[in-house]
């Protein structure tokens, strides 16, 4: 799916939420089907969103022979004590507002079965996902 067409589907997730995308060139593709691409960032949009956050930010970064797209929001972060349990299914703080705690678990799925990984990285403010891919030859 290409990055662009990846920022619009973010935006049309969490209309609230100011989408931008960062140092990514114009021919960015994410290696991911438009359905999945969908799925992923629909997720983690619209959690930022539920959580306080404002702004979504994309980056897209070329690695040696990985692709990196960092998912970051400007809302409250992660607590310490939930770190370590946001991949898990059925973990949720929301669940008196409907959660499940299956997005993540669903996400992390859905990126690894197209060789991928996400991993939550530190930030000094809101939360960050890397979502990262190997790269095409």
């Amino acid at each position: 799916t290409p990055v662009k067409e990846a920022l619009a589907m973010a935006r049309s997730a969490a209309p609230n939420l100011k989408v931008k995308l960062a140092d990514a060139p114009s021919d960015a593709v994410l290696p991911l089907s438009p359905e999945t691409t969908e799925i992923v960032l629909t997720h983690l949009a619209k959690n930022a969103a539920e959580h306080g956050a404002t702004l979504l930010t994309l980056t897209w970064h070329r690695h040696g022979d990985a692709l990196k797209l960092r998912v970051q929001d400007n809302g409250p972060g992660i607590s310490t004590k939930n770190r370590n349990q946001v991949f898990q299914p059925f973990f949720t703080t929301k669940r008196d507002r409907g959660g499940t705690g299956m997005g993540l678990a669903i996400v992390e799925s859905l990126v690894a079965s197209n060789d991928g990984a996400i991993t939550l990285a530190d930030t000094h403010q809101g939360t960050a996902f890397d979502l990262t891919f190997p790269a095409e030859p």
